[in-house]
C-alpha cells in the first residue's frame, strides 16, 4: 500500500510538471508571436504545447482547455496591428477556425494514442482468460523482484498447474477448456492483493507473484486460493485438482527467472506426490 501510495504522489506530481510547462511552452511562444508581429508566422509552433501535453497526460478534456488557451494566446497576440482595416468579427473568425484546427488536432492525436495503448495492453494480456501473459509477467515482475532485492524484501512466486486439464479438453471440448481457464483467472484475481501480479504462462499454466511476502504468509495465501479453487471445481463437477510450487526468498539475491525455475521444479514435484498439493521451500 505504501508503495501504491508512492506512486500515486508520483504521477500527480508528474501531472502537474507536464501541465505547467505546457502552459509555460505556450506563454514563450505567444510573447514571440506577440513581439515579432506578422513577420513570422508561428501558427505551426502553438501545436508544441498541445502535443506535448496529450502525448503525456491522456484526455480530450484536457487537450479541449489547452487548445483554448493556445487560441487567446494566439488571438492576442494576432490582434496587434493585424486588423486595423478589417471587419471587428474578423478576429473572432479566425479565432474560432484555429481553435477548430487545434480540436481536430486534438481528436486525432488522442485516438493515435489510444489505438496505440490499445495494442500495447493487447500485446500484454492473455487472449483467452484477460489477466496478464508472459511478457507482461517477466516485465513487470521482473521490476518488483529486482525493488524486493534492492530493499531487502521477501518475494515468493507460486506456480500452479491444473491437474486433468488435457481430460477437459478431451471429452467437452476446448470450448469448455477456455471457459474452465478464465473461470481460473478470475478466482485467482479475485483473491490476491492488488499488488501482486497473476499471469497465465501458456496452457494450463499459471503464476502469482507475491512481492514483500514471505514463505509462512505465502504459503497461507495459496493453502486458501486452493481451496476456492477445488471448492469451485467440485461445485462445477469437474475432475480437476491443482499441482503448485511456492519458491520463497526471504532475502532474495535471485531474478525472477531464476525463482520461477525453483517454482517450477516444486510444481513438477508435487506432482510426482501425487498431484494436487503444495510443494514449498525456502531458499535463503
Amino acid at each position: 500500500m505504501v508503495t501504491k501510495e508512492k506512486n500515486n504522489i508520483r504521477n500527480i506530481l508528474n501531472s502537474v510538471s507536464i501541465t505547467v510547462l505546457s502552459l509555460v511552452l505556450v506563454a514563450l511562444i505567444g510573447l514571440a508571436d506577440y513581439s515579432i508581429g506578422k513577420k513570422l508566422s508561428f501558427s505551426v509552433f502553438y501545436l508544441i504545447p498541445i502535443l506535448f501535453l496529450l502525448w503525456f497526460q491522456s484526455g480530450r478534456t484536457a487537450g479541449f482547455l489547452i487548445s483554448a488557451i493556445c487560441t487567446l494566446v494566439w488571438f492576442m497576440a494576432d490582434t496587434k496591428n493585424s486588423y486595423a482595416d478589417a471587419h471587428f468579427l474578423v478576429p473572432y473568425w479566425n479565432a474560432f477556425v484555429r481553435f477548430s484546427v487545434f480540436m481536430v488536432f486534438v481528436f486525432l492525436l488522442t485516438s493515435l494514442k489510444r489505438s496505440l495503448m490499445n495494442e500495447k495492453i493487447k500485446a500484454r494480456t492473455d487472449f483467452i482468460t484477460g489477466i496478464s501473459n508472459s511478457q507482461s509477467f517477466f516485465e513487470d515482475g521482473g521490476k518488483e523482484v529486482k525493488r524486493c532485492i534492492r530493499y531487502k524484501h521477501p518475494v515468493s512466486i507460486a506456480y500452479l498447474d491444473c491437474d486433468n486439464f488435457k481430460m477437459i479438453n478431451d471429452t467437452l471440448g476446448h470450448k469448455a477448456g477456455d471457459e474452465l481457464l478464465r473461470l481460473i483467472a478470475r478466482l485467482l484475481l479475485g483473491n490476491i492483493r492488488e499488488n501482486d501480479l497473476a499471469a497465465r504462462l501458456g496452457g494450463d499454466e499459471f503464476v502469482i507473484l507475491f512481492p514483500e511476502t514471505n514463505d509462512k504468509s505465502a504459503v497461507k495465501v495459496m493453502s486458501r486460493i486452493q481451496k476456492v479453487l477445488l471448492s469451485t471445481m467440485i461445485k462445477n463437477k469437474l475432475d480437476v485438482t491443482f499441482s503448485i510450487g511456492l519458491a520463497s526468498y526471504n532475502h532474495p539475491t535471485k531474478l525472477l527467472e531464476e525463482i520461477l525455475n525453483k517454482a517450477d521444479d516444486l510444481m513438477y514435484l508435487a506432482k510426482k506426490k501425487g498431484k494436487n498439493r503444495i510443494c514449498s521451500k525456502i531458499f535463503n
